[in-house]
């Protein structure tokens, strides 16, 4: 059911798609009971095909604004906008609030980084239950999709990978080697010393790390050094998490000092290799070796 706006609340209108298609945000300031719920139902109705999340204060707010949205809308509740009581919302901060079926449940995101490009409002995540009864979130978020790209966000999954795909290939893979004032990830038959980085960031196949400044990530490049210079083969190892990665950098925007360790730690003979892979829901494994581009 379209809405007709007075003109004041029409022009705030036009102004706000307007940002929003070529900013990609738009805020509207009026003062309370002038319409701004509908102007944001008329934008919602403006673009079909996008999710809009509608952030209420209190329980009692969220349900008279899923009310009107129902009555704007002929008798039901549009199918692209996700409520949500932004009191709650406030409160599970670190966790996440995931849409489980008819359930929002809190789970835990399996990842340090940022992630920002990966976990906005009605994307689709994949879950998997926790193994510990007595962990206050029952759920891990593993994976999720950006748009059809299926993108692992386990921590935790580039080391197994690896040690998997090193096993086939090396006598003696030992994790968690201490060499010199940091732990490296694997020592491969008593010489070869291993970090290993997951990667998540992705802009039209061309991935990127870190997606956080990583001061960690940096000393590790700095040990891989060391370990050249003292006669060992040493490996910065990335392991993408995700398929038809087309090639991988630094992230020199969001982290130029490891971008600057890194390209050091190649002049020093440290390796550096890069590996997409595959990826379901409820797998990962590795791929194929992908261009890096320093």
């Amino acid at each position: 059911m379209s809405m007709t706006l007075n003109p004041v609340n029409e022009a705030a209108f036009q102004k706000a798609v307007q940002s929003l298609e070529t900013l990609n945000r738009a805020a509207v300031f009026h003062p309370t009971g002038t319409g701004k719920s509908c102007i944001a139902w008329k934008v919602v109705e403006a673009h079909p095909q996008t999710t809009f999340f509608w952030l209420v204060a209190g329980a009692q707010r969220l349900a008279l604004r899923q009310a009107e949205l129902t009555r704007y809308n002929g008798g039901t509740l549009p199918g692209n906008v996700r409520f949500c009581d932004c009191e709650k919302l406030a409160a599970a901060t670190p966790e996440q609030w995931v849409r489980l079926g008819e359930q929002t449940v809190e789970c835990h995101v399996k990842n340090t980084g940022r992630c920002r490009e990966l976990l906005v409002p009605g994307a689709t995540v994949y879950l998997e239950r926790g193994t510990n009864p007595n962990r206050r979130t029952a759920w891990d978020l593993i994976a999720a999709d950006k748009g059809g790209k299926l993108i692992n966000m386990d921590a935790q999954a580039p080391n197994r990978v690896f040690a998997e795909w090193a096993r086939e290939r090396y006598a003696d893979v030992h994790p968690e080697v201490r060499y010199g004032q940091s732990r490296l990830d694997f020592c491969l038959d008593g010489q070869h010393f291993v970090e290993v980085k997951g990667v998540t960031l992705e802009q039209d196949g061309r991935c990127r790390f870190p997606d956080a400044p990583t001061e960690r990530g940096t000393r590790h490049m700095h040990e891989l050094i060391r370990a050249v210079e003292e006669g060992y083969r040493a490996t910065a190892f990335f392991v993408i998490q995700m398929a038809d990665a087309e090639d991988f950098s630094p992230n020199d925007k969001t982290d130029p000092a490891f971008g600057v360790a890194l390209r050091q730690a190649a002049e020093a003979g440290v390796e550096i290799a890069a590996y997409s892979c595959r990826v379901t829901p409820g797998s990962i494994e590795m791929d194929r070796p992908v261009p890096v581009l320093l």
